[in-house]
């Protein structure tokens, strides 16, 4: 009698963990389903990328950003001053592969340009802009190859010195991309995307670089004050970066917006991310406020 009536225990237990997992099941199905609200959305955009370069302020700029469980996407120069492919060095493609498939994808590789390097006077300084439609679409295809061959399929393009043309964007979306990210751009203002034939444009709101010939970094409450602007307005702020300019104080600096930033009503996204599903209509501005479904 006694081994009966564990034996019924048991079973009892079992069929009540059972009911517990399938409640669970079903109620997470729900709450998956349920859209997603944020009164802003937040881009960390993070350009140049490269080996053989400052990689260890590459490593501990990216190391802040998966700690902070907050995602980045890494503007990455396919062939950097035109002097080698980054496809040719595994350790450093083996890094940016363990990067986008960890803690869920919160970092993906975006394509920063082909060579970087400075080809017309364009808007001061570019590296696409005023070239042949032909040219840019050379440029662009070479770089995408080179990222596609080492593992990468980018839906985002970054132009060098954040300058282009309607050539440039036309280039971008005959080679696949989706998403377009500069910082000057006469479509629209900052925070707020537009679509032209098929692609997204979303502008970075602001650099953490203040003065290119110091090299001198914005301070937080600088910062701040540009995130506020575009939260107010409800719109995507995007923040563009630069490894290198990654010392102790700057990592400090952007720590302390991050911790902010978590302190408002925001959805951290990756440019690919918010761009697909801006474009697919999964992510929407409705009665004043982001709504993200999927």
């Amino acid at each position: 009698m006694t081994f009966i009536a564990r034996r019924d225990s048991l079973v009892l237990l079992g069929g009540i963990v059972l009911a517990a997992v399938l409640v669970g099941s079903f109620m997470f199905s729900l709450t998956a389903k349920t859209p997603q609200r944020a009164k802003a959305i937040v881009i960390f955009r993070m350009d140049d990328p490269q080996p053989r370069w400052k990689e260890e302020r590459l490593r501990r700029s990216i190391d802040l950003f998966s700690e902070e469980r907050v995602p980045l996407t890494l503007g990455v120069i396919p062939r950097p001053l035109n002097k080698f492919s980054v496809a040719d060095y595994p350790s450093f493609i083996s890094y940016l592969r363990g990067l986008t498939r960890a803690r869920g994808g919160l970092i993906e590789v975006a394509q920063h340009g082909y060579t970087h390097l400075k080809m017309t006077d364009v808007g001061g300084t570019s590296e696409f802009a005023g070239l042949p439609l032909d040219g840019q679409l050379e440029m662009m295809a070479r770089g995408r190859e080179i990222l596609t061959s080492a593992g990468f399929e980018p839906l985002v393009f970054i132009p060098p010195f954040d300058t282009y043309d309607n050539g440039t964007l036309e280039a971008a979306k005959e080679v696949g991309f989706e998403v377009f990210s500069a910082r000057y751009s006469d479509e629209g203002d900052p925070g707020s995307p537009v679509v032209l034939d098929g692609i997204v444009i979303i502008n970075a709101a602001t650099s953490l670089t203040k003065d290119w010939e110091t090299g001198s970094v914005r301070s937080y409450e600088e910062l701040k004050e540009e995130f506020d602007k575009i939260y107010e307005k409800g719109g995507v702020f995007v923040l563009e970066m630069h490894y290198y300019r990654f010392d102790g104080r700057t990592t400090l600096t952007v720590s302390k917006l991050i911790h902010y930033m978590k302190g408002k009503d925001v959805a951290f996204m990756k440019l690919g991310e918010f761009g697909k599903g801006y474009l697919d209509g999964t992510i929407r501005k409705e009665e004043g406020m982001w709504v993200i479904r999927g």
